[in-house]
């Protein structure tokens, strides 16, 4: 999410970042209170639903950020180091 949320801004979108903050700290809360309180997970239940939701967000990102920019594809994001996939062929 720290990578993705820098191009928001960068195409002058801040709203989709914030909105998507919010919903990951409500969806954080609702999965730690669960996973401590109904399994027998403790910790671990804190740490699962950290890094479930912060899949769900780097995911939620990625995916509007495909829908505002067209030129923006998996290719970008996922490139050989020191080698640039920029411009498209």
């Amino acid at each position: 999410m720290k990578v993705l949320a820098p191009a928001f801004y960068a195409l002058g979108s801040a709203r989709a970042p914030m909105l998507v903050s919010i919903a990951s700290i409500a969806i954080n809360f609702l999965a730690a209170w669960s996973l401590t309180h109904y399994t027998r997970l403790g910790h671990a239940g804190l740490a699962l639903a950290t890094s479930g939701v912060s899949l769900f967000a780097s995911v939620a990102l990625f995916w509007i950020l495909r829908s505002e920019s067209p030129a923006f594809t998996a290719a970008l994001c996922c490139a050989a180091p020191g080698r640039s996939p920029w411009p498209p062929r």
